[in-house]
């Protein structure tokens, strides 16, 4: 019996080291990946985040998922004249056995004016809408909405590159965010530029701060 315990505890850990090494790797490349999506677009970027960014954009209904929430790889740098973040988000969901970890894309877009707030869920990502997301909201198409319908068709128009994506769209006073599902880096070369059309800008120039 004591052979078979020493057996047992050796396999686990032997599976718990195998796991966190398959998890530096995977987190090296995503660091990679973002690093030339940035170094490519001419931003600058951060494995850390030096803008605190959940404190900086308290209004951002995704920042209000779950718990633990946690920002990282952050590519910054602007549109124009206007700042832009493009950073994965981390939050999880449940406890214990139960929790789950889930990873979005995000970015976002400050203007110099104030904007009526404005939510399009995509119910494409339904499950994981947050209660701030569902409450006072109309199922309009794929979103759940909070906000003008008209403007809601017109932002949807921009965004027809990224149907395939759950793309959600958030205007909240002086900024505009983009977020979906964690993909491939390069799903932040579709959604910076689209999020530049969001934000009235007819050419993209992008500069580093």
């Amino acid at each position: 019996m004591d052979i078979v315990f020493k057996a047992l505890l050796a396999f686990i850990l032997l599976a718990a080291a195998l796991s966190i090494l398959v998890m530096a790797v995977v987190q090296h490349r995503r660091v990679v990946s973002m690093g030339a999506m940035a170094h490519g677009m001419n931003m600058l970027f951060s494995t850390e985040d030096p803008f605190d960014l959940m404190r900086r954009y308290p209004d951002l209904v995704l920042f209000s998922a779950g718990h633990s929430g946690r920002v990282s790889n952050v590519a910054y740098g602007r549109v124009d004249s206007l700042p832009v973040r493009a950073f994965d988000f981390r939050y999880e969901a449940g406890h214990g056995t139960r929790r789950i970890t889930r990873s979005y894309s995000v970015v976002v877009v400050e203007t110099p004016s104030g904007l009526e707030p404005l939510l399009m869920w995509n119910s494409a990502d339904l499950d994981c809408a947050p209660p701030a997301a569902q409450v006072g909201c109309s199922q309009i198409g794929r979103w759940l909405l909070q906000g003008s319908p008209q403007d809601a068709r017109r932002l949807e128009a921009m965004c027809e590159d990224l149907s395939g994506e759950a793309i959600s769209i958030q205007r909240m006073g002086d900024a505009i965010a983009l977020f979906a599902p964690a993909r491939s880096a390069g799903l932040y070369r579709k959604m910076i530029p689209t999020v530049r059309r969001m934000a009235g800008k007819e050419e993209i120039s992008l500069a580093s701060v």
